[in-house]
């Protein structure tokens, strides 16, 4: 019994030194949290004076005692910069655009990996960012019914604006014309073969304003024909009438 009760402190030292261990402890995180002292950030305790921190190491606590300072974060190949390390404050970094940061474990630190694309089948309900890759979502049969719906209804219509069109002639029954209403080529710029859209709508407005041109000046020249011939009659009526209350009688000679 009495070999027992000293090996239990032993055990629960050991314990407790793994269990630190596995916790990923280390001397660079510990040295944040020191006894209150009269230091600022950008600075450490050398035992009776608080100094700069080096180059390339840096301080953030405040009012503190810490006796060396802790060293910036260096650079990983696919991170980008967005701080540089000051006496003060350690550097920032994150994954570039098109990449999400993930950790393997507490020792090698965080890695950037291409951001996640959703299958087939799966919509994107938040984008890639941060530490946070893509998030997916299984859709439902309702939405790729809907989906595919709506792709073959685009793709008929689209198909349906490049290809000519056919109208009757009144000329000739038998005779049709191709014609096409606002067709673009495969590049999106308007197509350069003839439409009869722009021309049938130009006759039909100007054929009856001819129409009605010539009608209003035949009705103009006809009556002032008109009031000529009726003038003309009326002024021999007047000098036959004149002539009758002389006593002379107009002579009608042989042609």
């Amino acid at each position: 019994m009495s070999v027992i009760q000293p090996a239990v402190p032993l055990c629960l030292m050991f314990l407790t030194t793994a269990l630190l261990l596995s916790c990923g402890f280390s001397v660079t995180e510990g040295l944040k949290h020191c006894d209150p002292g009269p230091c600022g950030p950008g600075q450490y305790w050398d035992g009776t004076e608080c100094l700069n921190c080096p180059e390339d190491t840096f301080m953030d606590n405040d009012q503190h005692r810490c006796q060396s300072c802790v060293p910036c974060t260096q650079q990983k190949p696919d991170f980008v910069k967005l701080q540089e390390c000051t006496s003060s404050a350690n550097s920032k970094y994150k994954c570039p655009p098109g990449s999400v940061q993930y950790s393997h474990n507490d020792y090698d630190g965080p890695e950037c990996k291409p951001c996640r694309e959703c299958p087939a089948g799966y919509r994107t309900v938040s984008e890639c960012m941060g530490d946070k890759d893509t998030a997916c979502q299984l859709q439902s049969q309702t939405e790729e019914t809907t989906h595919q719906s709506t792709k073959t209804s685009t793709e008929k219509e689209s198909q349906s604006n490049h290809e000519p069109h056919w109208t009757h002639t009144s000329t000739q029954p038998n005779n049709y014309v191709a014609w096409s209403t606002n067709s673009t080529h495969s590049n999106g710029t308007p197509s350069n073969s003839p439409t009869c859209d722009g021309s049938m709508a130009i006759v039909s407005m100007v054929v009856p304003t001819i129409v009605l041109v010539c009608l209003f000046i035949a009705l103009v020249v006809g009556y002032f024909v008109w009031r000529g011939c009726r003038h003309k009659k009326t002024n021999k009526t007047k000098q036959d009438h004149h002539l009758d209350l002389l006593g002379f009688v107009p002579v009608e000679t042989d042609a």
